[in-house]
């Protein structure tokens, strides 16, 4: 592996399932764009839940699974900091898991339009960073790597609905 975990030896089994939460089931240890993996697998995670359990989507179930996902991604987030050796290691991909699934909360039909365009604003604030999402990626540990993607979310749910109004999309 080359990192400082595995330098250290042996990890623990809390340690590996922080890693596997962390990264994205391994897609953030895509050799290109990882968060863009990461988000991209959050598409397919909504997608699963509005075919398998659609009602997941409804709002009170879809922001208590963005609830546990974001406690469970600071945990798992500040494990992978150690584990790689560095800060917010590119490798860390539930933020944009996560930040994905905020952007599409309360879009309940199956849009491929709405889908698309919602991937791509996430995308553009996570990676652009407007006021104040910089200040608050300097917050410690994995409150600052979930944190951020999840005040980028949120520019992104706002766009993205402003948009869907305008143009009367379903």
């Amino acid at each position: 592996m080359g990192t400082a975990a595995s330098q250290r030896g042996a990890h623990s089994v809390t340690d590996r399932v922080a890693i596997v939460i962390a990264t994205g089931l391994g897609s953030g240890y895509s050799p290109f764009a990882s968060g863009t993996a990461g988000s991209a697998l959050s598409v397919v995670l909504w997608v699963a839940l509005h075919l398998w359990f659609p009602t997941a989507l409804h709002i009170p179930t879809h922001l208590a699974l963005i609830f546990v996902l974001t406690v469970v991604g600071i945990w798992a987030s500040t494990r992978s900091e150690s584990w790689f050796g560095e800060v917010d290691p590119s490798q860390t991909v539930i933020d944009e898991i996560v930040g994905q699934q905020i952007t599409y909360l309360g879009l309940v039909s199956l849009d491929w339009k709405s889908l698309a365009l919602g991937f791509f604003l996430f995308r553009l604030f996570d990676v652009w960073k407007p006021f104040p999402i910089r200040k608050i990626e300097r917050l410690r540990g994995g409150t600052g790597i979930m944190m951020d993607d999840v005040a980028a979310a949120i520019y992104a749910f706002i766009v993205l609905f402003a948009v869907r109004k305008f143009l009367h999309w379903q």
